[in-house]
């Protein structure tokens, strides 16, 4: 993978972790989906913090996003010290690559039903499956792999 999509993406995964973190649990999400997420999402937390441990101004990076994860110059900050560690330390890359693959794989919304969604609706409800659905009164199911 691209360090700086690999990067982004380690970012995105540790900013939607600690906005969670902060809210208490991940809501919205199956009771044993959740903890398999928090317990990547955690784990992915430490790789980098152990990558950065050791540099004070990188440190400083990770704690910012943490203390603020919707502030998009700390995510900048953050994103541009993990894509020059990812191409310094190919373990590091492979470790990361590893943890948001499996992030991924347990996120990723296999089916959603919308219903109330107007004239589409009026006789009943809409089952939709794909990447990207968008309505009011959803429900998503997760469907788990095998693998996992």
């Amino acid at each position: 993978m691209d360090s700086a999509l690999l990067a982004s993406g380690a970012v995105s995964a540790l900013v939607a972790f600690f906005t969670r973190a902060a809210e208490g649990a991940a809501e919205g999400v199956g009771e044993s989906l959740g903890s398999r997420l928090l317990t990547e999402a955690r784990q992915l937390y430490g790789v980098v913090r152990a990558q950065l441990r050791g540099s004070d101004l990188k440190t400083a990076a990770l704690e910012r996003l943490e203390a603020e994860p919707e502030d998009v110059k700390g995510q900048g900050a953050l994103e541009f010290i993990l894509e020059a560690e990812i191409l310094r330390d190919e373990e590091f890359a492979t470790a990361l690559s590893g943890h948001l693959a499996r992030l991924e794989r347990w996120t990723r919304i296999d089916e959603a039903s919308v219903a109330q969604s107007g004239f589409v609706a009026m006789g009943g409800n809409v089952d939709i499956s794909g990447a990207h659905v968008a309505g009011r009164d959803m429900t998503v199911h997760h469907r788990m792999s095998d693998d996992v």
